[in-house]
């Protein structure tokens, strides 16, 4: 106890003494440069490493989504920022995977963006929307779009039923709870257009897989994924 209330006192001292008062987004430790906007150098170096590989890109999910890409593994610091995102309310902890994920783009060859029309995030339900105060896909997703130049599209695709959460089950039982949980709000939209999902983490992209169908059903002419993590 000494310890943790020793080390939060320095931190609040450090923080006092640099002038821009931010700190790390996944360690919580002190910006101590004005270079450190989002991340320590430290963690900055630990998600570099915790990227995938560019051979790995993209990755094959499903028939109905034959290409899909991933930033990094979901572990140690991608995972910290994904669960401050998804769960702690910290919305700039999308900023570092954001970079990731466009840069897992740009590394494939052709730039994995030219057959791209759409990007649209995975909807939330309103009601568990509500309860988190944000969609943290659209957040990822306006980033994305600000690096990338794709035209952001977050109103094609809506949660039609509030589906148990995602974290855990089969891949069968994951698939069977998304059944019918999206619609596509306006087929004009998607109809002839291919379309770039976006989600925080894939695991057996079941989501993105319920998405895909009701996008292809409108006439969307093909559906790629991309995600920060894939667990």
């Amino acid at each position: 106890m000494t310890g943790r209330l020793l080390r939060l006192g320095m931190q609040s001292l450090a923080s006092c003494c640099y002038p821009q008062n931010n700190s790390c987004h996944a360690c919580g430790q002190p910006a101590l440069t004005s270079e450190e906007h989002w991340l320590c150098a430290r963690c900055r170096t630990l998600l570099a490493e915790e990227c995938l590989n560019p051979a790995e890109q993209p990755f094959f999910l499903d028939d109905l989504i034959p290409t899909s890409y991933a930033a990094y593994r979901h572990d140690g610091t991608a995972r910290v920022l994904v669960s401050r995102l998804k769960y702690g309310g910290d919305r700039w902890a999308a900023l570092p995977l954001a970079e990731g994920m466009a840069g897992a783009m740009a590394l494939v060859p052709g730039g994995g963006l030219r057959r791209t029309d759409l990007l649209i995030p995975i909807p939330l339900h309103p009601k568990r929307e509500r309860w988190r105060g944000y969609n943290q896909a659209l957040v990822l997703a306006r980033q994305v779009a600000f690096h990338t130049g794709l035209t952001l599209c977050p109103e094609a695709l809506r949660r039609s039923r509030n589906t148990r959460p995602q974290v855990s089950g089969t891949k069968e039982q994951r698939r069977r709870n998304m059944l019918g949980a999206f619609e596509v709000t306006d087929p004009s939209l998607v109809y002839g257009r291919n379309v770039l999902l976006l989600d925080d983490v894939c695991t057996t992209g079941s989501t993105a897989v319920a998405c895909a169908q009701s996008l292809l059903a409108c006439g969307s002419a093909g559906v790629a994924l991309i995600t920060a993590c894939k667990a």
